[in-house]
């Protein structure tokens, strides 16, 4: 919990956008740190780059063929998103690190949808695609991964994996480094 209000700190230092932000038909940004207040949705084609931590206090949908990346000036380190809401990342949406080896995308999400809560079938993030370097964070809620989903690190209160879902550990990962807040680590209890 610390670490993510730490995390929501940084990208709320960096700007505050209101309003729901939809990229679609090839629209491409690059933002650094940000918070926005409503949804992010990126559809059609659209490219998001980002070099800092985002804070999203409503969902994230990034469906089609997409692409949610860190700006290569980021180099092997990595970056968070926090989601207040649901997280939906759908089939051909790439959600990836900067290309360095060691960098990655984590989406924290503080849903609970799923897990401690039910809302309807609807999980605190759905996975339909092969998303990238992507890790996944949802401690109170549900990580459905569908189809060919895959990702490289998930932690979760529940996981659903249905069909051809795969989850890729790579060495080293423990030791992510991200451009604010804590380093990676593990507690091993047994």
């Amino acid at each position: 919990e610390s670490n993510i209000a730490e995390w929501k700190a940084d990208a709320t230092a960096g700007g505050v956008y209101t309003g729901n932000i939809t990229l679609d038909n090839i629209d491409a940004t690059s933002t650094g740190a940000l918070k926005i207040n409503g949804n992010l949705t990126i559809t059609d084609a659209a490219r998001m780059t980002i070099s800092g931590t985002l804070y999203i206090t409503g969902n994230l949908s990034v469906q089609g063929d997409t692409d949610l990346v860190l700006n290569s000036s980021v180099g092997a380190n990595s970056v968070v998103i926090v989601v207040d809401g649901t997280v939906n990342i759908g089939n051909a949406a790439n959600v990836s690190g900067s290309g360095t080896a060691g960098s990655y995308m984590m989406i924290v999400t503080t849903s609970s949808c799923g897990g401690l809560t039910s809302c309807s079938g609807t999980s605190a993030v759905s996975l339909g695609g092969a998303a990238g370097a992507v890790v996944l964070l949802a401690p109170n809620g549900q990580v459905a991964f569908t189809g060919s989903a895959s990702a490289k690190a998930v932690v979760a209160y529940k996981m659903s994996l249905v069909g051809a879902t795969r989850l890729n550990y790579e060495s080293g990962l423990a030791d992510i480094e991200f451009n604010s807040g804590p380093s990676g680590s593990w507690v091993t209890d047994s």
